[in-house]
C-alpha cells in the first residue's frame, strides 16, 4: 500500500507544484499574517491575489481556494512562508511525517506497550492508511490533530484529564471534530477534560481575536455558513463527505433539499446521545479503550465537513482493535466493517472512480454498531463479583 501511495504522490507532481493542494489555502493565509494583513485570511479577493503569487495555472479556479480554519492555526504556517511554495509544500509533509513518529510513539505507549510491534513497523502501518496518504497528498493537517488526540487520549490512561483537555483544544482547528468527542467525554463524567479544554479555547480565542480583531472573529460563523451553503465557493461536494450529511445528501439531485440538513441534525444528535449513553461502560477501564473508538467513530460520522483526510482520526480505533486481537482473537462481526477501510484501492475506486466516498460512511456506521454490540455483550456475560462467605 506504500509503493502504491508514492506511485500516486509520484504521479501528481505536477498538480501539486501548480497549487492544485488544499496547502494552498494554508500558505496564502499564512503570508497574509506574515505581511502583516492578518485582517485578510477571509477575503476572497485578497486570498486570491496572495495566491496569484505562487500558484501556476489558478485562473483555471473560479475563486480562491478559501481558508476556512480559525485565524490562530494560521501562525502555525508562517514560518514555512520564508521558502518558496513548493519547498515549503516538502517540508510541510517531512512535519507530517514527523508527527506520525510521535503519534507512533504515543500510540505504542498508551495501547501497545508489551506488543513487540516496532515503531518503525508502525509508522509504515500508519503510511499504508489512505487517509494517512491524503494528508500528504493534500499538504493537510488532520494528523496534527490525530496527534493531539493520541496525546490527549495517552493523558486520559494516565488519568491526568486537565492535561488531556488541553491537548484536546490545541485540535480546534477542526473544532467540529473535537468539540463532539469532548462533548461525549465530559457526558461520561470526564469533566476534567472540560476544565482543562476550557482555558485553552479562551487562550486560543484571544490569540484569534489579536491577529483579525474580535469583528472578524465574530463574522467567523458567517463566513462558514456562506462557504457551506454557497454553490461554487468552493467546498466539498457531499459526495465526497465520509459522513452523515455526505451519507443523506450525497446524490444526484438531493443535495440542494434544504430539510434533508435538519434531517441529518436530528440522526447525528442521536448518534452523539447513543454514544453518550455508554457513560457506565466508558467507566469501567476494562471497556475504556472500545468505548473512545466508538466517540471517534461518532465524532467523525457527526461533523460537517468531515473530509477523507480527517479520517485520519481512525487510527485511534485501529489501533485499539490491534491491541484487541493481539490480547485474544476479536469477534469476525468486529473485523468485516474495518478490513475494506484498510484496502487503498478500494478508497481509490469509491472516491477518484465513483466520486462517492460518501459511501465510507456506511462502513463507520457498521463499525459503530459492531463495538456497540460487542461492548453489551461483553458487559453481559463479564462474571458478577460474588460476596464472600464467612467460613464456619
Amino acid at each position: 500500500m506504500v509503493g502504491l501511495h508514492l506511485f500516486f504522490l509520484w504521479s501528481v507532481r505536477a498538480r501539486i507544484a501548480r497549487g492544485d493542494p488544499d496547502f494552498t489555502a494554508f500558505y496564502a493565509a499564512a503570508t497574509l499574517v506574515r505581511s502583516g494583513h492578518a485582517v485578510d485570511i477571509y477575503n476572497p479577493s485578497a486570498q486570491f491575489t496572495a495566491q496569484a503569487r505562487f500558484t501556476d495555472d489558478y485562473e483555471l479556479r473560479r475563486g480562491p481556494l478559501r481558508y476556512i480554519h480559525p485565524p490562530f492555526e494560521a501562525l502555525l504556517f508562517v514560518p514555512f512562508t520564508f521558502f518558496s511554495y513548493r519547498a515549503a509544500f516538502v517540508l510541510w509533509d517531512l512535519a507530517n511525517l514527523g508527527m506520525l513518529v510521535a503519534v507512533a510513539l504515543s500510540l505504542r505507549a498508551s495501547l501497545l506497550p508489551d506488543s513487540g510491534i516496532g515503531i518503525w513497523d508502525l509508522v509504515l502501518g500508519l503510511l499504508a492508511f489512505f487517509p494517512i496518504f491524503a494528508n500528504f497528498f493534500q499538504g493537510q493537517d488532520a494528523i496534527l490533530l490525530l496527534l493531539f488526540v493520541a496525546l490527549g487520549f495517552r493523558a486520559m490512561k494516565r488519568r491526568a484529564d486537565f492535561s488531556a483537555g488541553c491537548w484536546m483544544a490545541l485540535g480546534l482547528f477542526r473544532f467540529q471534530l473535537v468539540i463532539p468527542l469532548v462533548l461525549v467525554l465530559a457526558l461520561w463524567g470526564r469533566r476534567r477534560i472540560a476544565l482543562g479544554f476550557v482555558p485553552m479555547t479562551a487562550v486560543l480565542l484571544l490569540v484569534s481575536a489579536a491577529m483579525v480583531g474580535w469583528g472578524n472573529v465574530l463574522r467567523y460563523p458567517a463566513y462558514l455558513w456562506l462557504w457551506a451553503s454557497l454553490p461554487g465557493s468552493g467546498r466539498t461536494p457531499s459526495s465526497l463527505l465520509p459522513s452523515m450529511l455526505g451519507l443523506v445528501t450525497g446524490w444526484p439531485r438531493l443535495e440542494g433539499i434544504h430539510w434533508l440538513v435538519a434531517i441529518v441534525l436530528i440522526l447525528s444528535a442521536g448518534l452523539v446521545i447513543v454514544v453518550a449513553r455508554m457513560k457506565n461502560l466508558a467507566q469501567e477501564p476494562r471497556f475504556f479503550n472500545l468505548c473512545f473508538a466508538c466517540a471517534i467513530l461518532a465524532s467523525v460520522l457527526v461533523g460537517y465537513n468531515t473530509s477523507t483526510y480527517d479520517l485520519a482520526l481512525l487510527v485511534l480505533p485501529l489501533a485499539v482493535m490491534l491491541r484487541e486481537e493481539l490480547t485474544g482473537p476479536i469477534p469476525r462481526g468486529l473485523l468485516l466493517p474495518i478490513v475494506p477501510l484498510l484496502i487503498s484501492p478500494f478508497w481509490f475506486l469509491l472516491g477518484m472512480y465513483w466520486q462517492n466516498f460518501n459511501l465510507i460512511a456506511i462502513f463507520l456506521l457498521w463499525w459503530l454498531i459492531a463495538l456497540r454490540t460487542e461492548l453489551l455483550r461483553r458487559r453481559g456475560t463479564a462474571p458478577v463479583p460474588q460476596p464472600a462467605v464467612p467460613l464456619a
